[in-house]
């Protein structure tokens, strides 16, 4: 058999190999609910749940951040009817869609609005006082009641994420400073974890999302993840 029948024949295989897999990706994956995913709810008005599902996905992961819902102060924080707030239509879409085609879905909140930091156009830093932002997430899971899954702050180990954040000397204890990071999201994590329990039960609060090389490492920061009273924050899930 000469060089070019052994590329035809090998080309022909591979053709068949393919093929083959076609109708097993067309079936998709077994829908997990340890599987999550990030992506557009639309894409040029065409829903992309579909896709989701197909690849197996039981959990649909979006964000709402602070700033853009709340750019005025609210007079009633905790109320997602004050006229303050400026819910985004989208979530209400990925509701519906993840209902559909049988999600969940885990929302982020994060990004603080200049009127509770201080620090007007960076979003980073965390606000002054935690109670502001458990306000706002108990006016979110109020107005989006079917969602249960909340992520406070996603990756905090990271400045580009989260401010007021020391970068560490590597294999070293953080000194006082460092800690300010850590310990002030934990009161935001523990305080919006109070807020939405008490707004249901069924709310399940994530927390810590460290980023595996991050300004501060996954070690350092959950041995300062700590409240004033020394205690670590409540959540349900890291």
């Amino acid at each position: 058999m000469g060089m070019d029948a052994r590329r035809l024949g090998l080309v022909g295989l591979t053709a068949l190999a393919l093929m083959a897999a076609v109708p097993s990706f067309a079936a998709g994956a077994q829908q997990s609910r340890k599987k999550a995913i990030w992506g557009p709810v639309r894409v040029h008005g065409v829903s992309q749940f579909p896709i989701y599902k197909q690849l197996g996905a039981g959990i649909y992961m979006m964000r709402v951040n602070w700033w853009t819902v709340a750019p005025t102060r609210p007079a009633h924080p905790a109320d997602p009817n004050d006229p303050a707030y400026e819910w985004p239509a989208e979530v209400d879409d990925a509701i519906e869609q993840a209902k559909q085609y049988g999600m969940r879905i885990t929302m982020e909140l994060s990004d603080t609005p200049g009127w509770a930091s201080g620090h007007d156009g960076d979003h980073r830093w965390a606000p002054k006082k935690s109670s502001d932002f458990a306000a706002f997430a108990a006016a979110a899971a109020k107005r989006w009641p079917s969602i249960h899954l909340w992520l406070i702050w996603p990756e905090p180990t990271q400045k580009a994420n989260f401010q007021p954040l020391i970068s560490e000397r590597r294999d070293r204890p953080l000194t006082a400073k460092m800690k300010l990071g850590p310990h002030r999201y934990a009161q935001i994590l523990d305080a919006s974890y109070g807020a939405l329990k008490r707004v249901s039960p069924k709310n399940l609060v994530i927390g810590g999302n460290t980023f595996t090389t991050g300004d501060v490492s996954v070690l350092n920061w959950i041995k300062n993840l700590k409240l004033p009273n020394g205690k670590p924050p409540r959540m349900d899930m890291y």
